[in-house]
């Protein structure tokens, strides 16, 4: 079901970086594997569906504007990536899982408690 609320230009930005953070440590990739359309490998483009549909579903963001924050997408690709997503949540339960964790995460509050744990883990280590 999709959100229908306007948000700040600000506020859009600052949760589609965390939103890339958390991508980024699901599945150990770059920002610029979420954030362009050069790579097919599967786990890739599986983040740049969940980072699209999160755009559109959670954020406002329409298709035509998908292009300010995955570079080099089509409108026609974001709707693509879109009906791929629902497809998958529907039919594979490793998606969904991976989808429903993203989401907890993308709560600022537990995205800003994951990274203290790693900061606090790293300084155990060293």
């Amino acid at each position: 079901m999709k959100i229908h609320k306007e948000y700040s230009e600000a506020y859009t930005k600052q949760m589609s970086e965390t939103a890339i953070g958390v991508l980024k440590n699901i599945y150990n990739i770059n920002e610029e594997d979420i954030t362009t359309m050069k790579s097919r490998l599967a786990y890739k483009v599986e983040a740049r569906k969940i980072y699209n549909y999160y755009l559109w579903n959670c954020l406002n963001v329409k298709h035509n504007h998908m292009k300010n924050y995955i570079h080099n997408i089509h409108h026609s690709t974001s709707i693509y990536l879109k009906k791929c997503f629902e497809f998958e949540f529907d039919h594979y339960k490793d998606f969904s899982s991976n989808y429903i964790t993203f989401l907890y995460f993308t709560d600022n509050i537990e995205w800003n408690k994951l990274k203290e744990i790693k900061k606090i883990k790293t300084r155990n280590i060293i």
